[in-house]
């Protein structure tokens, strides 16, 4: 059975930004919205070459399919130390969000620039006991050390900032940032020198906002370095947008602002891993940082999404090549969190049935490697987790039916009969409202019972027999029925035969009252 390519029936939107977001379906970043439907399938995920190679995949101790680097792993393993406001592990995170350094040395070039200009600022920073002016001097020896040097415009824009670089990696090669790129420095560094910082998130913007000890919140506008204290206040808005226009972004609005999503540092960090910079990345690397986003936010359902619809490629691509050993290794390195991801997503029925038809396809996965036994409990998985409601639950349904009919089919091959019936009874729903599976029921009965009459077990073979008939077809009935008169004759012809006259005649009578019309026994010997 060919694998169904199902992605097209997850929205098409996409979570776009002009400033700090994702590229997706619609005409251009300026058209988009923030995303705030939470759900999103970008097209960029699925677009690309997809025959690379996958021998490193699945390597590591993660729940990750993607290749990483011995840099990129450690990042995502110091998770809990980013979560918990570890500096150096954020870095690493946002080096690796930006897709395009992956060495070690990558990694420590970055790290070095970083460390200097932390031990320029302690200094300073320490005197500092004013959390004003503490933040205002961050912001602006940032902008000194990282960013590109010039003229600015009217509205104190430099030459450094590009809306396309939301890469954080591309401070570091030529000083080119945007607002996402900055705010993610400003938001590591604040944490640095003990601000507690967070990142909020507009339609097409991105900045800071900083928690000052008398419990107020000042935001920060990294694109200048003057923006510490910038208030997105109705004034701010009632500029004709003049500030969003000197940032080449499209017009915002109070109601965007007060829309605004507040995401703590591994939260922004992970947005970051689908913005603007990605969209020259190859597809092998865009699948890792998708996968990256969902390990470091699993609450984000637009990240599960994204990652789904990622391993939905990848068992297309390879089922459809027979690459079934390739496509094990990837089913062992992810099924564990599957249960998980069913859980997290259960609010959103179609999204949690894609869920359900990631069991499936390790149940066809197993089938592939001729290891279909082991794939029942995936097919339960399958069955319990599928959305009755949706279309696509009922197709899984159908798919998940006709894999138990392969392998149980598979298994009377091999003559495993107990096994296999013991199997199929474990679905009674299935025996009373599906047609497959009634006639599937009827033909393994019909099955074992001519085994049984190969061998002249009459009663095992009636036995079967009796079975089968309550789940035949109007096609198929008569002939079972015909089968079983048979059978009963043949058991009262061997009673005779032995010389117990009594007996054949009960059992011609036994046969009269299950087949009325069986001739054979009603005219006797």
């Amino acid at each position: 059975m060919p694998p169904r390519l199902f992605l097209s029936a997850l929205a098409a939107t996409a979570l776009l930004m002009a400033c700090a977001g994702a590229h997706g379906s619609h005409a251009g970043p300026e058209s988009a919205s923030a995303g705030e439907d939470g759900d999103v399938l970008d097209p960029l995920i699925l677009a690309g070459d997809t025959a690379f190679d996958r021998s490193a995949f699945g390597a590591g101790p993660l729940p990750i399919w993607s290749e990483l680097t011995p840099p990129e792993l450690a990042a995502l393993q110091g998770r809990d130390k980013a979560r918990a406001g570890e500096t150096h592990a954020l870095l690493a995170l946002a080096i690796f969000a930006s897709g395009d350094k992956r060495s070690s040395e990558d990694y420590a070039a970055i790290t070095a620039r970083y460390d200097a200009f932390v031990a320029q600022e302690r200094p300073a920073m320490d005197r500092e006991k004013n959390p004003r002016f503490k933040g205002t001097r961050l912001l602006r020896d940032m902008h000194e050390a990282f960013f590109l040097k010039g003229p600015s415009n009217g509205r104190g824009i430099r030459p450094g900032y590009a809306k396309p670089k939301s890469g954080f990696t591309a401070i570091f090669a030529g000083g080119r940032f945007n607002c996402v790129s900055s705010a993610i420095l400003y938001l590591i560094l604040a944490r640095e020198f003990g601000m507690p910082a967070e990142g909020a998130v507009m339609p097409s913007h991105a900045f800071v906002q900083v928690a000052m000890p008398d419990g107020k919140i000042t935001e920060v506008e990294t694109t200048i370095p003057s923006g510490f204290g910038t208030a997105h206040d109705e004034a701010f808005f009632n500029q004709g947008n003049s500030w969003f226009t000197a940032l080449g972004l499209g017009p915002a609005s109070v109601r965007d602002y007060r829309k605004r999503r507040i995401l703590d540092p591994v939260a922004l960090i992970a947005f970051n891993m689908w913005n603007q910079h990605i969209a020259p990345l190859s597809l092998k690397d865009r699948y890792r940082l998708v996968e990256a986003r969902a390990w470091l936010t699993p609450s984000d359902t637009a990240a599960q999404t994204n990652r789904i619809a990622v391993y939905h490629s990848e068992i297309t691509w390879l089922s459809l090549r027979n690459e079934w050993t390739t496509l094990d290794r990837m089913f062992r390195t992810l099924e564990g969190t599957f249960p998980g991801l069913r859980i997290r997503v259960a609010a959103d029925s179609v999204l949690a049935d894609e869920v359900a038809w990631l069991a499936y396809y390790r149940a066809r996965c197993l089938l592939g490697l001729g290891k279909g036994e082991e794939g029942i409990p995936w097919i339960d998985s399958s069955l319990a987790w599928l959305i009755p409601s949706l279309k696509e639950g009922q197709a899984l349904r159908e798919n998940a039916v006709s894999l138990l009919i392969r392998i149980t089919q598979e298994m009377v091959e091999k003559k495993a009969f107990a096994r296999a019936e013991t199997y199929l009874l474990r679905y009674p729903a299935l025996s009373r409202e599906d047609a497959d599976f009634r006639t599937h029921l009827a033909w393994f009965y019909g099955k074992r019972s001519s085994q049984a009459f190969s061998k002249s077990d009459w009663v095992a073979a009636a036995a079967d027999l009796e079975k089968a008939i309550p789940y035949a077809g109007a096609d198929n009935v008569q002939t079972l029925r015909n089968n079983l008169a048979a059978t009963y004759y043949n058991r009262a012809v061997a009673f005779y035969n032995s010389g117990d006259k009594a007996k054949a005649g009960d059992t011609l009578r036994r046969c009269l009252e299950k087949v009325p019309d069986a001739k054979a026994c009603r005219e006797g010997f």
